[in-house]
Order: structure tokens, then sequence, then C-alpha cells
């Protein structure tokens, strides 16, 4: 891919990726962050402090703009320690699963390749 700035001769090398979030295929510019499409996101202080916590080393923009939306929603119910079913967990064959919002909330990952982990730590299979 040639640089989108004019009198630029420089060619990048486009890596069509999996987000290891959504296993959707996205494009990512390692050699031209500038250009890299995860460049036309703001990445606030919440999400910024979220993102050092995980494992991902990149996420599509779908994945950054939704964990925006739940780490901003965390930040202004992190007080509150009631969780609601549905919300932060659900019942599976009579037991808990926590769900990646309840992750979020916590605020760390335990480690333990919970189901909706969402710090990146999946045990692969």
């Amino acid at each position: 891919m040639k640089c989108s700035y004019p009198k630029c001769q420089y060619i990048y090398k486009m890596n069509v990726i999996v987000c290891p979030r959504c296993k959707n295929h996205m494009t990512c510019l390692p050699g031209n962050v500038a250009h890299c499409p995860c460049s036309e996101m703001i990445v606030g202080k919440g999400l910024s402090a979220f993102l050092k916590k995980t494992k991902y080393d990149c996420l599509c923009n779908s994945c950054l703009k939704e964990l925006e939306s739940k780490v901003a929603l965390a930040l202004d119910h992190e007080t509150s320690r009631k969780h609601t079913e549905g919300v932060h967990y659900y019942i599976e064959d009579g037991n808990l699963v926590f769900t990646e919002f309840a992750h979020i909330q916590r605020g760390y990952c335990c480690q333990s390749s919970c189901r909706h982990c969402a710090y990146g730590y999946h045990q692969e299979v």
C-alpha cells in the first residue's frame, strides 16, 4: 500500500489479521500506524488504562468502540457492589457465568481463562 501523502514514496506492508477479540478480519499497518484504521479511534484515558491491563496487541475499531462504552459504563458504576443478572452474570446449568462487563468492572484479570474474559487471557484450545 502506498502512503497517502502526495510526495511520499514509501510503500507500507498491509497485513490482514484476525481481531483477537471478535475474530473478524481487519487491516493492520504496523509500519505506518498513522494510516492504520485504528488511528481513526480516539482512545480516552479510561480505555487506555484498560488496554494496558490486557493481553491484546491490536483490536479492530468495532471492538475498541464497544470496549470504550463498556469501560466508560464500568467507571460510572465502579462503586456499585450490586450484581444484576443479565448485566454482570447469567446462570447456565446452575452455575454463575460472569459477563465481559463484570470482568471489566472488576478491574483486573484473574488469568483463569474465564469464558468472557475482557483481558484476552482465553485458554488456548
